[in-house]
């Protein structure tokens, strides 16, 4: 749609009301001047009347009417009016310009009909006998007759039209040159209005394009000075507030570009917000990518993915993501839902590290770890044979044995520490952690086999099993880690029981998990240590856990396999109470039958 200038929204409006009012004023002072002609020419006509209305009243009553008509002729020559005597029957009597014998009755006439009812009639028209328009006034005269006749007097109006359109004419020119001068004064109104808003109007455009610079000068008129005025504040709260956002973004570009870890911004429909410079360089995508497709930009289906996770679950998460470029690389990606003030999602961030050499470190321990507990496995089993031969020989001296039996010991002991080692390096795999190794396993059958395994150490201490499961609960596990954990939970737990004393294992469902518990009554575990009693190698008692051939990896063993199902491990524990450890597996993982 075209726009117009203000200008031409002012003066075609000013230039209207000018007009219309000068056209209103010339017709109204026409309608009264010519009200005012007609009303001084019958007030004329009717002084006319009254001077000659009693010579003909003694004319008529005196019966000449021959003397009438030379009356009226003689009169009307000297007034330049026509005059007509009409009986009240409508009959004309005498009249100054024709025979009354040949003129038709006037009886109809409406200032005629006026008059005979006693009231001064009036009337203007066309005459067909002068043809000219006429003002005919009608007056009755009481004469000595029964019925009144009427004296009619008439004038041309013809000069009293000509005169009013000499005025008319006048009054058109005067109206013109008023209104060629309110024109030439509505374009100086118009302009002088319209030009502050004109100026107004290039400051804000000024503004827009970011030109805070140039203030707008304060116009003369009240209400456009007032609106400069807070056009000019306007500008200075915007560009100091441009100021402090380019400074807050420039920080933020300069906090994101210094930033190891790649972060990427995007909207709920998955178009790019914001990339930072780690981001780019770790996906070999450009930077400049705001406002294209994510999936355009990185060819990534396991990122693109997570992405489209994050948008549809609208919660935290995280997970470790790889792919190959020119090699393979690891990503721990953390995912978070955008909200906008209304707590609407709007988008997603993305927080990216980079954890390819971790990796890589993490294999090679692992590799090492393993290596040199196969190197030591093999003297140890060597040696562990060579002890057995002896011990089961006659080595001569008490002293001899007794020394076998401690070389025995500890080659038991490094063995279950090299054995230990290489449980949690499996653990700590990563293809341990791959969901193809789990299944569906009956609980009860699990809770069994470790119970079988460690039945022989229970019942040498006199330990009695308390079982109270759930038969009819069903895990996605895979069992033999489970089955280990329980069985490094009962076997520490016979460990540290007393002689004729109980272990009870229980396991149930509760809160969308399921629970499986080893409670002993042993001597417990002060409150301070309970943070700690899950890391490697850590002991409560140090002298007590060696005599017990306790590695202090086992615990640590248990936490790593829960870990994997992505469950927790819990303990509580008093002292001289005895402690119980707490499973805790997702229930999402379990069915019930």
């Amino acid at each position: 749609m075209a726009r117009k200038r203000i200008f031409y929204y002012i003066f075609p409006y000013y230039l209207f009301i000018i007009l219309l009012t000068l056209c209103a004023s010339a017709w109204y002072a026409t309608v009264l001047l010519k009200e005012f002609y007609f009303s001084h020419v019958q007030e004329e006509i009717e002084t006319r009347a009254k001077i000659i209305d009693r010579d003909i009243i003694v004319i008529m009553n005196s019966g000449k009417i021959s003397e009438l008509q030379k009356y009226c002729v003689e009169f009307s020559g000297l007034s330049k009016s026509r005059i007509t005597i009409i009986a009240s029957d409508g009959k004309v009597i005498a009249d100054s310009l024709e025979d009354p014998a040949k003129m038709e009755n006037h009886s109809g006439r409406i200032e005629i009909a006026e008059a005979l009812k006693g009231r001064t009639g009036k009337a203007v028209r066309y005459s067909p006998t002068l043809h000219r328009r006429m003002m005919y006034v009608a007056m009755p005269l009481f004469t000595a007759r029964e019925n009144s006749e009427v004296l009619r007097i008439a004038v041309s109006v013809s000069l009293l039209d000509t005169t009013l359109s000499e005025i008319y004419w006048k009054i058109i020119i005067a109206g013109i040159v008023i209104a060629i001068f309110a024109v030439f004064i509505g374009v100086f109104v118009s302009r002088r209005i319209s030009k502050p808003i004109l100026e107004l109007e290039k400051g804000a455009a000024n503004f827009a394009k970011g030109n805070f610079s140039r203030k707008l000068a304060i116009a003369d008129i009240d209400e456009i000075g007032e609106l400069a005025g807070s056009m000019n504040y306007m500008a200075e709260e915007l560009n100091r507030r441009m100021r402090e956002i380019l400074e807050q973004r420039n920080r933020q570009n300069a906090i994101l570009s210094s930033m190891m870890e790649g972060v990427i911004a995007v909207d709920a429909e998955g178009r790019l917000i914001s990339m930072n410079r780690s981001a780019a360089a770790l996906l070999k995508a450009p930077e400049a990518s705001e406002g294209k497709f994510f999936q355009e930009v990185v060819r990534n289906a396991a990122l693109q993915n997570f992405i489209d996770a994050v948008l549809s679950e609208k919660q935290t998460v995280e997970k470790e993501l790889s792919f190959f470029d020119t090699e393979r690389h690891h990503l721990y990606v953390r995912g978070t839902v955008l909200h906008d003030p209304d707590g609407g999602c709007i988008g997603a961030l993305l927080v990216m590290n980079d954890i390819t050499r971790l990796k890589k470190l993490e294999n090679l321990r692992s590799e090492f770890v393993s290596n040199v507990s196969h190197e030591i496995k093999t003297p140890l089993t060597a040696i562990k044979a060579s002890v057995e031969t002896l011990l089961e020989s006659d080595p001569g001296k008490d002293e001899m044995a007794q020394l076998l039996k401690i070389i025995g010991r500890h080659t038991e002991r490094l063995t279950s520490i090299v054995d230990d080692i290489l449980s949690l390096s499996k653990l700590e795999d990563e293809k341990q952690k791959d969901t193809g190794q789990f299944s569906e396993t009956l609980l009860a059958d699990v809770i069994d086999a470790a119970l079988a395994d460690c039945r022989e150490k229970a019942t040498r201490k006199q330990v009695d099993f308390v079982v109270n499961s759930n038969k009819g609960i069903v895990g996605t596990m895979n069992s033999s880690l489970i089955e280990q954990a329980l069985v490094n939970l009962i076997d520490n737990a016979i460990k540290y029981s007393e002689p004729q004393s109980s272990v009870e294992i229980e396991s149930c469902r509760e809160s969308g998990n399921i629970l499986i518990s080893v409670k002993d009554h042993g001597c417990g575990i002060s409150e301070k240590h309970l943070p700690r009693v899950f890391e490697r190698f850590y002991r409560v008692d140090r002298a007590r856990s060696r005599k017990l051939g306790g590695t202090g990896l086992g615990l640590s063993i248990v936490k790593h396999i829960v870990n994997v199902h992505g469950g927790r491990v819990e303990v509580e524990s008093a002292v001289g109470k005895g402690s119980k450890f707490t499973i805790i597996l997702p229930l999402e993982k379990c069915v019930s039958v």
